[in-house]
């Protein structure tokens, strides 16, 4: 049995996205997703939190995962993520880089 991943409220909702969990309603900081198949859950999102193994434990019951599924989902959304800065920082260096060009001819 493998060890449960840390994770946070929006990094569960992301891998949860990912395999066809959608956003059914927000109450407060409590998504409630449905899977068109019918599966539901609730996942709390409070910024900075992880959420513990007991209830992590519950929402991947409710989702029939495994602690490996939901590790496989997170370690690809975390490269996307990464290919995502690594494109932002690149663009964004390129424009200050234009800003210092401009401001040198003036």
């Amino acid at each position: 049995m493998s060890r449960n991943p840390r994770v946070t409220g929006d990094g569960l909702l992301n891998a949860l996205e990912r395999v066809g969990f959608r956003i059914l309603r927000v109450k407060g900081s409590h998504y409630f997703l449905r899977h068109e198949d019918g599966r539901s859950t609730v996942v709390p999102v409070h910024s900075g939190e992880t959420i513990g193994p007991g209830l992590l434990l519950k929402i991947l019951r409710d989702c029939q995962l495994t602690a490996d599924q939901l590790g496989k989902l997170l370690q690809t959304s975390g490269r996307l993520f990464n290919v995502f800065w690594a494109s932002l920082s690149y663009l964004s260096c390129g424009f200050l880089g234009r800003l210092r060009m401009l401001a040198k001819m003036r």
